[in-house]
């Protein structure tokens, strides 16, 4: 069973709407969570959520961290998600399934 994550949208830009494929997301702004403490959020690549998919197959969300460090999550088409965690451009972790991704880093 998945914990809870606690999280506060604090100025942020939830939008959503469709592409003819199914519908697309950004998340714009600062997030509160409970394990990465306040983080900036940006969505360079809209995610893709064709219809009856699970996951996003497609997107790009870049996270910047209060202590400087920076980090990109991935959606890949097949429903996968990378995780670079530093912000180097180097995956540090992947998932095969978005439902398989740890809420907080360990």
């Amino acid at each position: 069973m998945l914990a809870e994550l606690a999280q506060v949208f604090i100025d942020t830009l939830l939008a959503s709407g469709e592409d003819g494929t199914g519908k697309v997301a950004i998340l714009d702004g600062e997030l509160a969570t409970d394990c990465l403490g306040t983080v900036q959020v940006e969505t360079p690549t809209a995610l893709q959520l064709p219809a009856g998919a699970a996951c996003p197959t497609a997107g790009l969300v870049r996270v910047m961290r209060a202590d400087g460090t920076n980090g990109r999550i991935v959606f890949s088409s097949t429903g996968g998600v990378s995780f670079d965690l530093n912000g180097d451009g180097t995956t540090d972790e992947e998932v095969a399934h978005c439902n398989a991704a740890a809420q907080c880093p360990q």
